[in-house]
């Protein structure tokens, strides 16, 4: 895998059910002075002893014929890409998403019982220093990392983020080339968790999967996907908590792709149910939701392009891909990070954890 921090531009992957593409990124600033951008250097920034992956805010950009800079990485210096100006179509032989090819339904295996939760709450098994945040996820968070980092930073926190675009908790093709071959999300979540001991842990995945080509995966949006990506996502509540740490499940945005928009409804449901679970376990408080798709949807849910702004003027809210968001919905989705995160830490990480029998 080739690594590049991407300063000045930045690809995205669009993973959409009836196109998917890696739409080029550029260099405009999101439109809030609070959210500067931080500084394109090449290498990975460092504030604070607090390291984090910094990625140009996207626009539209014009379509020549260069290959997309790769995805970030953490912890990792690397030469800075040239300007990314196309919007390269998939690999061949790759084929869409479809909710017919490949396997419909599917009953995973049960997962194992979760190992005992530390005989103490969160405060007693930390390691020493501020409040710590992970930030995970695919194209999205890709897009709003160095502005979520930055916000955290301002709430108190020391950030780490990981975000890959085209990846997904279910591991399927890895067609794009800053994707490392057999990438799994939760052996990274391990690695992390174990690395960088965060006190909380954002989370935001819309559902990206790319079957193989031969159709021997599982048929997206099925019933048989729903089902993997929801004990995918227990074993990463798994994962995520081992320690203590919440973990804050981005509820997507509404698609403008059809079968990409079922899917993102289906996601937002199983991470909203999540909490019914989780949080009547020991670990009390274990999962928490920012909702990122109300703020984005029409009155009746559906996909925005447009919405009303400040003074009733409509504003641009989304890429023409129907995925990835504009520089002011960017300054929305990053708020209201802020503010759920700020209220963490204003209340000294979190509430205090009956200690199991």
């Amino acid at each position: 895998m080739s690594l590049a921090i991407a300063g000045a531009s930045a690809a995205l992957l669009i993973a959409g059910a009836c196109s998917a593409a890696v739409v080029g990124a550029s260099t405009a600033p999101v439109s809030r002075s609070r959210f500067r951008w931080v500084a394109a250097s090449g290498t990975t920034t460092t504030s604070t002893s607090t390291t984090s992956t910094t990625a140009a805010p996207p626009t539209t950009a014009a379509a020549p014929t260069t290959a997309p800079p790769p995805a970030t990485t953490v912890r990792r210096t690397a030469t800075a890409p040239s300007r990314a100006t196309t919007a390269p179509t998939l690999p061949p032989g790759l084929r869409q998403p479809s909710r017919t090819v490949g396997v419909t339904h599917y009953t995973p295996p049960p997962l194992p019982p979760p190992p005992p939760p530390p005989p103490c709450d969160r405060k007693c098994t930390r390691r020493p220093g501020p409040p710590r945040a992970l930030v995970l996820g695919d194209s999205l968070a890709y897009q709003a990392a160095p502005f979520v980092t930055e916000t955290l930073h301002a709430e108190g926190f020391q950030v780490f983020s990981r975000a890959v675009a085209g990846t997904g908790l279910l591991q399927g093709l890895n067609p794009f080339s800053w994707v490392p071959s057999g990438w799994d999300w939760l052996t990274e979540m391990r690695s992390l968790v174990a690395q960088d001991d965060p006190d909380v842990v954002v989370a935001e995945f819309i559902g990206v999967y790319f079957p193989p080509a031969d159709g021997s995966g599982l048929a997206y949006g099925s019933d048989a996907f729903k089902a993997a990506w929801g004990r995918a996502t227990e074993e990463a509540m798994q994962i995520l908590t081992a320690k203590h740490a919440t973990v804050y499940w981005v509820l997507v945005p509404p698609m403008k792709g059809e079968l990409l928009n079922e899917v993102a409804h289906e996601v937002n449901d199983i991470y909203r149910n999540l909490i019914s679970r989780w949080n009547q376990t020991p670990l009390q408080d274990a999962v928490q939701y920012i909702d990122e798709s109300t703020p984005f949807s029409n009155p009746d849910g559906s996909f925005a392009e447009y919405l009303p702004g400040a003074d009733g003027t409509p504003v641009l809210m989304r890429w023409p891909d129907g995925v990835h968001l504009t520089d002011a919905a960017l300054a929305i989705y990053i708020h209201r990070i802020g503010q759920m995160l700020g209220t963490y830490s204003q209340t000294t990480f979190r509430a205090p954890v009956t200690s199991p029998p």
